[in-house]
């Protein structure tokens, strides 16, 4: 193996970190789930369902708590320039209730119609925690009832969490389709591990083309997984599989994909544990090319270690970067492809940590470079000391728009009875947002302007300024998301010049959630224009 051990990653708390602007990212939203210990949180992007041309966000809570009042569900939020925090349609699996939501997976066309497909699973389900997936085909006519359902037979398969990891944004047979695959890590009593790869096809059905079964037992193969672009430079896509053993030195596999039905631990390279790899298929990622040399490369993470791999494998090996945790960060809990988040040609690692008793959880972005270092390191910290934070990550490229990539956390905020929170989800973006207006009746007239408040998103006051060239009666009212008005936030006759508005939501007894303030201006000079436009607002609690 080809090692660059690199300085502990106590650097992320300790250096000036060399960002500039375009290095910012910018809160555009938080929302939450419906009632305590839901765990809302699990977020995925699952490409573009609908076919809009927007990729779309689902996120799931699967209230695996006992004494949690909701069932599992998932919500999907349809992407676009009007993005919002409502949901356009909400998964629900009445059979199963507990644990629906808590893997999702998408961006992957299973059936070749052109809309991206996603899935949805429950690895509790039965009486025997067997485990269930639901596959949802994307398109026009998208419904809630699924058009797959996934199970394995329960007389022969106890405790199997099948559905506790998955990934389907890949082709690993060459043929065109995406194909889905579910890991199943406890695999009865004695906990194999297997993983179950179902090809993707104009008919795909719910029998599983290839079955992978560790042959030790207490390895939990298929703890996690994550399909690679190309690792060996063969034009298919491979397929990273994390295993949790208790006894063996396996920790992580790369099957490489196959048009030959060649898909197997004989046609694979195997991570061994060592001096630099406890436990490090605990989790697994395709990180995305964060070195620009045309090749997507991978991390593995234990809780304490964090391993990137640049691809391509050459001569057996990878070039190797190896992070250490220390005190001053929890576990390492997720990994994520951060895509290019500061627009300079290289893609980013998403690295989340664990809250500890005195230390919110925190994400940690690692800017990708020609060289890989520690020279430009972002920190995003948690709002609480709820555990959760980071739990999930993932990142859209066109959430909005083409031009803005958004990345996405969740804070499920409960991972036991004794903790509380319905969950809740930080939507941030590369730029600021400057598209979300109703309308602008006066396109010609310059000097007329709202600013987008500030802060935004807010709690419990914000402040927005405008200002107009003609003296004009003003009005500027306060609406809710669909479209109601609240409350008139001003109304009269101003003189030419720049004036501010302040919003106390304690004043007016707001919750949380989107609004909008709309500004209509009609001068009172003969000829000139009437000037209106509408800003969107935030307010968090």
């Amino acid at each position: 193996m080809n090692y660059k051990v690199l300085i502990t990653i106590i650097i992320f708390l300790l250096s000036s970190l060399l960002l500039t602007a375009q290095d910012s990212l910018y809160l555009y939203t938080v929302f939450h789930g419906e009632n305590d210990q839901d765990q809302f949180g699990v977020v995925e992007n699952v490409g573009d369902v609908n076919g809009d041309g927007f990729e779309d966000l689902i996120v799931g809570a699967p209230a695996y708590i006992t004494g949690a009042v909701s069932s599992g569900y998932a919500k999907l939020y349809f992407g676009g320039a009007d993005f919002d925090t409502l949901a356009d349609m909400t998964f629900r699996d009445y059979e199963n209730k507990k644990g629906f939501g808590y893997t999702i997976a998408g961006n992957g066309d299973l059936n070749g119609d052109g809309y991206s497909d996603f899935a949805i699973a429950n690895p509790y389900s039965g009486d025997f925690r067997t485990g269930k997936v639901n596959v949802y085909f994307g398109g026009p006519q998208l419904d809630t009832i699924p058009d797959l359902t996934l199970t394995l037979n329960p007389n022969e398969y106890f405790y199997t969490q099948f559905g506790f990891s998955m990934t389907m944004s890949g082709d690993i047979n060459g043929d065109g389709y995406c194909d889905l695959v579910v890991g199943a890590p406890q695999d009865d009593w004695d906990r194999h591990g297997e993983v179950f790869i179902y090809f993707g096809g104009e008919n795909m059905d719910t029998i599983p083309d290839v079955n992978l079964i560790y042959p030790n037992e207490l390895e939990r193969f298929g703890y996690s997984l994550t399909y690679l672009d190309d690792a060996n430079a063969d034009s298919i896509n491979d397929l990273l599989v994390g295993a949790l053993p208790t006894e063996s030195y396996e920790q992580a596999f790369i099957f490489w994909g196959s048009k030959n039905d060649n898909i197997g631990f004989q046609n694979s390279f195997t991570f061994q544990n060592g001096t630099y790899y406890p436990e490090i298929g605990r989790v697994v990622s395709n990180i995305g090319d964060i070195n620009n040399d045309g090749f997507s490369d991978l991390a593995l993470a234990s809780s304490d270690s964090v391993i990137i791999c640049l691809s391509p494998l050459i001569d057996g090996s990878f070039e190797q970067f190896y992070f250490s945790r220390t005190e001053n960060l929890g576990s390492f809990y997720r990994l994520a492809n951060g895509n290019d988040l500061n627009n300079d040609g290289f893609d980013e690692v998403i690295i989340s940590c664990q809250n500890t008793s005195t230390m919110p959880g925190k994400v940690v972005i690692l800017y990708g470079d020609s060289e890989v270092s520690l020279n430009k390191i972002k920190i995003i910290e948690g709002d609480n000391l709820n555990p959760g934070f980071g739990k999930r990550i993932t990142t859209l490229k066109k959430l909005f728009n083409e031009n803005i990539i958004s990345m996405v956390i969740g804070h499920v905020e409960t991972e036991s009875y004794d903790d509380h929170g319905t969950g809740k989800v930080f939507v941030y973006n590369n730029d600021l947002i400057n598209s979300i207006e109703v309308g602008e009746s006066s396109g010609n007239i310059t000097d007329f302007h709202i600013s987008q408040n500030y802060p935004n998103p807010f709690n419990p006051s914000t402040t927005f300024n405008y200002q107009i060239p003609h003296q004009s009666m003003i009005t500027i009212d306060l609406f809710d998301l669909l479209g109601r008005e609240i409350t008139n936030l001003y109304s009269g006759n101003k003189p030419s010049g720049s004036y501010s508005v302040k919003i106390n939501s304690k004043d007016i007894s707001l919750t949380s959630g989107v609004y909008f303030v709309r500004m209509r201006a009609v001068p009172l000079s003969k000829g000139q224009p009437v000037f209106q436009k509408t800003i969107k607002i935030v307010l968090t609690k």
